[in-house]
């Protein structure tokens, strides 16, 4: 594989300190009987600490031999916890120097390391020490600068390779990946170390909580950093210091508490000056200001005591139990184990990676990371610049990190303003998160000017000269605070006035400021500046107050200002008028919907009506014919009622004329009863003439009528 030469860097710098910046290429394995461990490393390492030979090399079921300071930590990170769950990821861990070793005895190691594993059944040629199922195995490049973004996709191609060839015995690539680095990075520079971070995901990401965790880092306290993904892990925490301008730079200091050294203010041993930009008018500009405001702040740096661990993996928890040694520190972890030791730790804040939320365990942050009003209006600013112009540059990590690096110039240029860097007063400041609110001007001038005078009698009690006496927003400070309309009207009446400045200051909250100044690195930083202020004027060149306006970035912003501005971007964040639009089409297709329905609504109650109708005439026709039908009947019974009267009369006739004579002469001839007063017909009269009716009324249209009509002559 051909590894492909990096471009000439633009930038012509040394590199911080002696030796090379590409030290070794380690290759770490899980070995099924030692675990993880390092199997070979190119060039081999030196000779250990009191031995007079250099390591042996590694046989089959050997490893190499490391310094107990890396053994549990060179392999532990290389295979993160987790990984055998991924098929690759990336790691960044700092290794602590290791007394009377060679290169590694004086200062940090920084390695960066690419994971994979294969299955066994996949490879061609295997060792006997193959015995699992899957192989892990991790290529590490070790450096002595931070150099995990520049160098990571280079490091994945060779890796992603490395496992293609499916022998691990050819170890080719990895001693051309050693050669191609070293060719390529003899020298280092600021935008090499940036390179490769995904800033605008930070942004992205913790959006308001990215400023939080600047000035949160700034305070020197113990954070923990927890992410279940590892390279989310290490992008968050190496852009946060990248935000702090050169500090990736001054991070020399962090592998171990026995680096921790004395405060030094030459500027001439400063690794800063070995890592220089190009000599462009804007750079060297850039340049001026940085060295004026005493840029960076090494929060790490010697004299601090300060630790920072990307990734620390519970062998190196011990570390952190050191209270007389570790002031602070800054790790990042995988393991919920870790996560949960809290108390053991003493852990100040745990920032969630994953989720954008910092847990504040130690109450008094809750008060010192408040953002003031003017630093709600400027990060809020920043984040809509960068989320809604994906294609300008007010989207690139280079834009992201000036904006930073000018609102670090104004905070520093306003705190030496107020500290008395022109003309060596010195004034107190407010701690109050809300003092940056103008108060109304409602007092008499002569309080104003008494008030004045009071804030230069206190200052000059203090100590006066610059960055002397009292430090600011002790007990016996004088407090501004928005309801002290004296304060406003003197700062309003003279903007120099000490007054002015200590509304400036707050506007940046005093009491973060307060507890900067009386950290390690804040003490640091003054004496830093005080030394540089000399030469500066020596040299001829301006003080870091003429450089830079002595102001918040959004000065005068206020609580209301801030309450509106939060409305407005609610009111924008629902998007009304998208809404709207929305709104109307919709009404508009339910119109037109609801016209079609009505429509066929309507010619259904039509169609329905006229089958009623239809319906309602078919139903007349049918009483009609009914009556009809039931008169016709009514008559035809009639008449045939009649008939069968009629017949019946007849017959009755017929009966009584051919018997008449003979009734006549029987009745002559019969005695007379003397109970009957008239002669009975014969019994058989009535069933007679009941059989005759029964014969006669046997018609299709009346012989029910007929049998009832004899039924009822018989009763």
């Amino acid at each position: 594989m051909e590894i492909a030469t990096a471009p000439a860097a633009t930038e012509s710098v040394g590199a911080a300190g002696p030796g090379p910046l590409i030290t070794h290429v380690l290759i770490a394995t899980f070995h099924h009987t030692h675990g993880p461990i390092v199997e070979w490393a190119y060039p081999p390492f030196p000779a250990l600490p009191g031995s007079s030979a250099a390591p042996a090399a590694p046989s089959v079921d050997s490893r190499v031999e490391l310094p107990p300071q890396w053994s549990s930590l060179v392999p532990f990170c290389a295979l993160p916890d987790g990984s055998h769950s991924r098929d690759a990821c990336f790691n960044a861990f700092h290794l602590p120097p290791v007394p009377g070793w060679g290169e590694f005895a004086a200062k940090t190691v920084f390695a960066t390391s690419c994971y994979r594993q294969i299955s066994a059944s996949e490879l061609i040629v295997k060792t006997p020490d193959i015995t699992r199922q899957m192989v892990q195995k991790a290529v590490v490049v070790l450096s002595s600068e931070p150099l995990y973004g520049a160098i990571r996709d280079k490091l994945d191609a060779v890796t992603r390779h490395f496992f293609e060839q499916k022998d691990f015995t050819n170890k080719d690539v990895i001693m051309e990946l050693y050669e191609n680095l070293t060719a390529n990075y003899r020298s280092v520079t600021e935008t090499v170390f940036n390179s490769g971070l995904n800033l605008t995901e930070f942004i992205n990401l913790h959006r308001g909580k990215a400023l939080v965790l600047l000035k949160l880092m700034m305070l020197q306290k113990k954070v923990m950093f927890f992410s279940t993904n590892v390279d989310t892990l290490i992008n968050t925490q190496y852009s946060l210091v990248s935000l702090m301008p050169n500090l990736m730079a001054h991070l020399h200091s962090v592998g171990s508490p026995a680096l921790d050294g004395t405060i030094t203010t030459d500027s001439s041993t400063s690794p800063a000056n070995l890592i220089l930009p190009s000599p462009s008018t804007e750079s060297q500009a850039r340049i001026t200001k940085r060295r004026a405001a005493g840029l960076p702040i090494e929060i790490f740096g010697p004299g601090t005591g300060g630790f920072f661990q990307p990734y620390l993996p519970l062998q190196q928890m011990d570390t952190l139990l050191q209270p007389d040694t570790i002031q602070t520190y800054m790790f990042g972890t995988t393991n919920g184990v870790l996560r949960d030791q809290t108390k053991p730790l003493a852990l100040d804040a745990i920032v969630h990676c994953d989720e954008a939320r910092i847990d504040i365990i130690n109450p008094d942050l809750n008060t010192l990371l408040a953002l003031t009003p003017p630093d709600k209006k400027w990060i809020n600013d920043l984040v809509t610049k960068v989320t809604t112009n994906d294609s300008s540059y007010a989207a690139t990590d280079d834009y992201i990190r000036a904006q930073f690096e000018d609102y670090l110039l104004a905070a520093l240029a306003t705190i030496m303003a107020a500290m008395g860097d022109e003309d060596g007063t010195a004034v107190t400041i407010d701690p109050s998160p809300r003092a940056s609110q103008a108060p109304s001007p409602t007092a008499a001038t002569a309080a104003a000017a008494d008030a004045a005078k009071k804030d230069a009698a206190d200052a000059n009690e203090q100590g006066g000269a610059a960055f002397g006496g009292q430090v600011p927003g002790s007990e016996s400070s004088l407090h501004s605070s928005p309801s002290n309309p004296a304060l406003a009207d003197a700062a309003a009446a003279d903007p120099n006035s000490p007054a002015q400045r200590r509304l400036k200051l707050n506007e940046f909250h005093g009491a973060w400021v307060t507890a900067f100044l009386a950290t390690r690195a804040g003490e640091a930083w003054r004496q830093r500046v005080t030394a540089r202020r000399a030469e500066l004027v020596a040299a001829g060149h301006k003080s870091l107050v003429e450089e830079v306006v002595p102001q918040h970035p959004c000065h005068g912003h206020t609580l209301t200002a801030h309450l509106n501005d939060k409305l407005q971007t609610k009111i924008a964040e629902l998007h009304l008028d998208e809404k709207k639009q929305a709104i109307q089409a919709s009404i508009s297709s339910a119109v037109v919907i609801g016209g079609k329905f009505l429509e066929k609504a309507a010619a259904k109650v039509k169609e329905e009506a006229v089958k009623r109708q239809q319906q309602g005439v078919r139903k007349e026709e049918i009483v009609q014919r009914t009556t009809q039908a039931a008169s016709k009947a009514k008559q035809y019974g009639v008449s045939l009622w009649g008939a069968a009267t009629a017949y019946i009369a007849t017959k009755r006739a017929e009966y009584v004329a051919p018997g008449a004579d003979a009734a006549k002469q029987d009745a002559e001839a019969t005695p007379k009863s003397e109970s009957a007063g008239q002669a009975m017909p014969p019994a058989d009269s009535n069933d007679s003439l009941r059989d005759q009716l029964y014969s006669a009324g046997a018609d299709e249209h009346g012989s029910g009528k007929y049998k009832a009509l004899a039924a009822d002559d018989d009763a």
